[in-house]
């Protein structure tokens, strides 16, 4: 025990220097912005992804992204292209270029020629032309939420309407299209309970991989990758008898993407990931052991992990859902118990309508179970969110606010765990005095 708390305060220390550490740098960068656009030009750079976002086109290539409002549909990830245009820094365009920064990229490019010279056949060109595939079947079996499906199986979010982002915002799930450990789990234990003829090590071999099958068809986003390492990880424990200590994992893990590019910490997703496990991880169980008591069945023990889990996951959100949306939900909860199982029962009828394309009757079948589910979906937040009072909207955001409420938070919870400590010890008949 002595040796876990001594793992998890390095590593806790590790994460702290770290993450200062990153804040100075990028602190430091932004004083240096070229606000100069200069005219570039290459030749044999490979299209790594492409977008399609308020009319224009964006082309990622190594560092750098390109735009245009129009490009041929020929072009494809994988495609070997000379281009010339205006190349801008990145650090020159506020959040979006902080942003951009967050994954990899350094500078924009507004293109005024590009052609293509060629392509070469790689991992992210298979996974595009798979990605392609799914996409139009996905449109062709379910014409009419076909939006939120590709979000939910291929993280393309390309034709989410702003109408749906803040309804998603403002019922406080947002999370549900952001492929996370929300996903990662239903896709890891969808694999595991399908092999349930093979023994236990083998179940879990065929999930492990099938899901980091999964990742990569996703884009390998950090909120995905996170996930999945504290999946293998927790595998790993139990092959090898370990106790999983999944603080120490989370600093050590943030700390190595926040070494890789410092500016990680403004990517939204990557904060969120990282903030809402180390939620559910403190508070969780604090939640449930006091409200469990009050709990008799399987059943209403199950409603009330699944509303501890939501709740303990907004500990540390919320103040920073506050200072980016300026919303705050106050029926997350209820429209997450709700959410939560209905995407969650799709999945495996989604999966299974695409299988079973070729065969109109279970595909419609399949097809009109997660119509109806999504409908429920997206009825029950309409509903919710329509009622007077479900969410507060801020004009004005303020940083201090965020800070003042991240330290007492910290501090109560730092609090509650010490008393616990010393209730324990005092119970223990340690804390008594010994009578000679």
């Amino acid at each position: 025990m002595i040796e876990k708390i001594e793992i998890r305060r390095f590593s806790f220390f590790v994460f702290i220097i770290i993450l200062f550490t990153s804040a100075f740098i990028t602190y430091n960068n932004s004083k240096n912005i070229n606000y100069t656009k200069e005219y570039t030009e290459f030749k044999g750079e490979l299209i790594d992804k492409i977008e399609i976002r308020n009319s224009k086109y964006y082309i990622y290539s190594k560092n750098f992204v390109m735009v245009n409002n129009y490009i041929s549909d020929e072009y494809k990830v994988g495609d070997l292209i000379c281009a010339g245009g205006y190349g801008q820094d990145l650090l020159s365009m506020g959040d979006y270029g902080l942003y951009l920064k967050s994954k990899g990229y350094d500078y924009i490019m507004y293109i005024d020629y590009i052609e293509k010279i060629g392509h070469k056949i790689s991992l992210a060109s298979i996974v595009y032309d798979i990605r392609q595939n799914l996409k139009s079947g996905i449109d062709f079996l379910y014409k009419e939420y076909s939006p939120i499906i590709r979000a939910l199986i291929i993280a393309d979010r390309e034709f989410i309407s702003k109408d749906e982002t803040m309804l998603f915002s403002r019922a406080g799930i947002s999370h549900i299209i952001s492929i996370s450990g929300f996903h990662i789990v239903l896709i890891a234990g969808i694999f595991f309970n399908i092999t349930f003829f093979l023994s236990k090590k083998y179940r879990y071999i065929i999930s492990v991989l099938c899901t980091l099958f999964y990742v990569i068809l996703t884009g390998a986003n950090p909120p995905a990758v996170r996930a999945y390492i504290f999946y293998i990880t927790f595998i790993a424990s139990i092959f090898l008898e370990e106790r999983y200590d999944i603080f120490s994992i989370g600093f050590l893990l943030s700390a190595f993407y926040m070494i890789l590019n410092p500016y990680v910490i403004y990517d939204f997703g990557f904060c969120m990931s990282f903030m809402s496990v180390f939620s559910i991880a403190m508070f969780y169980k604090i939640i449930f052991e006091h409200l469990e008591k009050f709990v008799k069945n399987n059943l209403g023990k199950l409603i009330l992990s699944m509303i501890c889990v939501t709740l303990s996951a907004q500990i540390l959100t919320i103040p920073y859902v506050y200072y980016n949306f300026g919303i705050v939900s106050l029926i997350s909860v209820i429209a997450n118990i709700i959410s939560v199982p209905l995407i969650s029962l799709a999945y495996p009828f989604i999966l299974l309508s695409m299988i079973f394309v070729k065969v109109p009757f279970l595909r419609d079948v399949f097809c009109n179970i997660v119509n109806f589910m999504m409908f429920l979906f997206y009825k029950s937040n309409e509903v919710l969110t329509s009622l007077s009072y479900s969410y507060i909207s801020f004009e004005h955001k303020s940083l201090i606010f965020v800070v003042i409420s991240y330290i007492i938070i910290l501090f109560l919870y730092t609090l509650y765990i010490n008393i616990q400590i010393m209730r324990n010890y005092i119970s223990n008949g340690q804390g008594k005095k010994r009578v000679v």
